[in-house]
């Protein structure tokens, strides 16, 4: 599929489970559009992982997330959506 694709093109890793997490619409201004969520399981080591489009990638535990970050009005619902399907 393109999102396996464009994983191994710009970060040069491999996914299994892929499974869609949520489709959000925004109506407000500022974040508004239609934003499809995905979660997978890395297959690629840690390690192996590169960022050859954008600055990097890093890799945070959840409970690190909302303390070290400032996230997007919609990366945090789709965060917390992640949460939801994780303690599930």
């Amino acid at each position: 599929s393109a999102i396996l694709r464009e994983l191994r093109e710009e970060f040069e890793i491999e996914v299994t489970g892929l499974r869609q997490l949520l489709t959000l619409t925004e109506h407000d201004y500022n974040v508004r559009g239609v934003y499809h969520a995905f979660t997978a399981r890395l297959a690629t080591t840690v390690e192996q992982v590169r960022c050859n489009e954008g600055q990097c990638a890093r890799f945070f535990k959840p409970e690190e997330i909302l303390h070290l970050l400032k996230l997007h009005p919609v990366s945090l619902k789709i965060f917390q959506a992640f949460l939801e399907y994780s303690e599930s």
